[in-house]
């Protein structure tokens, strides 16, 4: 697979057409639910968290084969670099999530799988936005996580700090 990298703007999510995901079915509600714990999110009451499932904007599906792509100065918890999914039903690749910036070079990239060997997955992501007096402050961190669809694993792919 090939990733064209394109010029990008440090903390921005480049997602055209994505829309937030509302079902809440047993996968998703699962994810969302994992990415609440990857994030602690109940210690943090006050702040907001979103929550949106990547789904592919020419078929709509949310199958998709994820590609990591690190970039300088990526580190375990604090991710740079591009997420890109390759939708298993119409082929559409797509930029899941972009945090870096034009100074940064490409490391390291790789096809994220499952422990079981599968890389077909739902791919979700949350963000954290600090709260001040009920007024939305700034972005706090955030973690892209999935869900195997052969054995319902989850796994976090990458934070954002």
């Amino acid at each position: 697979m090939t990733i064209n990298i394109l010029p990008s703007i440090i903390l921005s999510r480049i997602i055209p057409g994505e829309t937030m995901e509302n079902k809440n079915t047993d996968h998703t509600q699962g994810l969302r639910e994992y990415a609440d714990r990857v994030l602690n999110s109940k210690a943090f009451p006050n702040d907001i968290h979103i929550f949106q499932i990547y789904r592919c904007s020419i078929c709509g599906e949310n199958e998709f084969k994820t590609a990591i792509e690190h970039h300088t100065g990526s580190t375990k918890g604090n991710f740079r670099g591009i997420i890109t999914g390759e939708c298993f039903k119409c082929q559409t690749l797509k930029e899941l999530l972009r945090f870096t910036g034009e100074h940064r070079k490409v490391e390291r990239g790789s096809i994220i799988s499952c422990e079981c060997g599968n890389i077909a997955m739902t791919i979700g992501y949350m963000e954290r936005i600090e709260e001040n007096d009920g007024i939305p402050g700034f972005f706090d961190e955030g973690a892209a996580v999935g869900t195997c669809l052969k054995c319902g694993n989850r796994i976090t792919i990458a934070l954002t700090d």
